[in-house]
């Protein structure tokens, strides 16, 4: 009877233990993934400034704008920067 409680005892403790190791050491396809996560998201976050920017440059110019003809400027300027960056972020992927 003594001898099953050990028994017992000393493969719970080696089921506990094994559980704890596999919670503390994280696989490194799991550190990929998340740096691959963080690098993602920087460029996401660098994406959305880089448009913020852009729109705020074509809001100055059309509160600029004295006539229909520098609107339409103020648009394809913004097209063109959207496009640059477009290509600029392409070539990062």
């Amino acid at each position: 009877m003594n001898k099953c409680i050990i028994g017992l005892s000393a493969a719970c403790m080696l089921i506990l233990s094994a559980s704890s190791f596999a919670q503390t050491a994280s696989p490194p396809n799991a550190q990929v993934a998340q740096q691959n996560f963080a690098q993602h998201k920087q460029l996401h976050l660098t994406r959305i400034s880089n448009h913020i920017a852009i729109l705020q440059q074509e809001q100055s110019c059309v509160q600029a704008a004295a006539n229909p003809q520098a609107i339409q400027a103020c648009l394809q300027a913004r097209r063109s920067a959207v496009q640059a960056m477009e290509q600029q972020f392409h070539g990062l992927n």
